[in-house]
């Protein structure tokens, strides 16, 4: 009777789709554990990477070491050749002074009287100026040339690093440095591996994780919104049951009132039980339909189910009822006959009514909208179906 009432007012499709919200929600929250089970395993791969990124830095600072003792080792060459050219530049001063203290001497010797002058002395002194003045010019080439190679140098270590303060440390001081950092490096990758190869995987495991957790709020707030349906789908449901529970109670008992009974239709809603009370005109207290007579009962079950029928609750176009009067007397198949006539004759195009009863129909009324189907008397004794053949046909 439970299952009846729920499927007669539409509340049991109701409940599908509520229990259909219920298992979507199940299996959400079933995914968002397994996010949470994938999302420990990230945090993992995230940890481990990260750690194998920190240790790689050490890498990467003994890498920016090593460069930039490289790039010490250029403006230590730029240092090199700015001492070569001061060299140049202090011998080449030197012989300009010497010249000039020769070039003096030479003037001096010709005020003196050529007769009394030292032939011998003067081609020395001579000879030594042409040396002196031989020399000067190489060691102007040369400064020229050095000082054009620390300038084209110079302006090539400028783009690379700019010059740094203080004096350069020694070339071979650098070198061996430069040597010991080539090889604490090249173990370093051995036991570690590349910088980049672990900063790049940390990267993706940071946005792994990032996006698993983004996958995550959404489904909790999917799974918020699912909840909020469900509970909002619920209640509604819990409120129309009861609004209707009030409704076909109300016409149950109309039409018993109708014929002088008196009943209600108790609903337990934890138990999913529904029992019909009915008092009959002739008695006082209230009796369930077990303790009533056939025809009583047959009359309380008519009256149940045009409960539920003037809700107009049913959108079948075709309501049929099979043998419904089979126990009843006729005093209550008379009454309940009428109810189903007046029922059925009510202005409603959409249905239409069949009732099938092995009662005497000779006190129906005759009626336009009511179409009478009398079936030939069962032969007890037939063996066979006779059909036309197609030639009768």
């Amino acid at each position: 009777m439970y299952e009846f009432f729920l499927r007669a007012t539409g509340l049991r499709e109701m409940k599908d789709d509520i229990s259909a919200i219920q298992s979507k929600v199940d299996s959400m929250e079933r995914m968002i554990e397994s996010e949470n089970i994938k999302i420990k395993d990230f945090e993992l791969k995230a940890a481990e990477a990260e750690k194998e990124y920190k240790t790689c830095e050490h890498i990467q600072d003994l890498d920016n070491k090593l460069l930039k003792t490289r790039k010490m080792l250029l403006w230590s060459k730029v240092g090199e050749f700015e001492e070569e050219l001061s060299e140049l530049e202090s011998n080449l001063e030197k012989v300009s002074k010497r010249k000039e203290q020769y070039s003096q001497q030479l003037a001096q010797q010709g005020e003196i009287d050529q007769k009394s002058l030292n032939r011998k002395m003067k081609d020395q002194m001579t000879g030594k100026l042409k040396k002196l003045v031989d020399l000067k010019n190489q060691l102007t080439q040369e400064v020229e040339s050095k000082r054009e190679t620390l300038r084209s140098t110079t302006d090539h270590v400028m783009r690379i690093m700019p010059r740094p303060e203080g004096k350069f440390p020694s070339r071979t001081k650098l070198v061996r440095k430069k040597q010991a950092l080539q090889k604490q490096l090249e173990r370093e990758k051995r036991k570690h591996g590349d910088f980049f190869t672990a900063e790049a995987a940390y990267d993706k495991a940071v946005e792994d994780l990032k996006e698993a957790n983004e996958d995550l709020r959404l489904s909790r707030e999917l799974l918020e919104k699912e909840k909020e349906i469900y509970k909002d789908r619920r209640e509604n449901w819990k409120d129309s049951r009861s609004d209707l529970q009030t409704l076909v109670n109300l016409h149950f008992n109309c039409i018993l009132t109708r014929q002088g009974y008196y009943g209600q239709l108790v609903f337990d809603d934890k138990e999913k039980e529904l029992t019909i009370e009915a008092i009959p005109a002739h008695q006082e207290e209230t009796a369930v339909t077990k303790a009533l007579s056939e025809g009583e009962k047959s009359f309380t079950i008519i009256a149940f189910i045009l409960a539920f029928s003037d809700l107009s609750l049913f959108d079948a176009p075709f309501r049929a009822m099979d043998v419904f009067d089979i126990f009843m007397d006729s005093v209550n198949w008379k009454i309940s006959m009428g109810l189903l006539i007046k029922q059925a004759s009510s202005p409603n195009p959409r249905n239409q009514y069949i009732f099938l009863t092995p009662q005497d129909i000779n006190g129906i009324p005759r009626q336009s909208n009511i179409r009478i189907h009398k079936l030939a008397a069962v032969d007890r004794g037939q063996q066979y179906i006779s059909f036309p053949s197609n030639r009768d046909a």
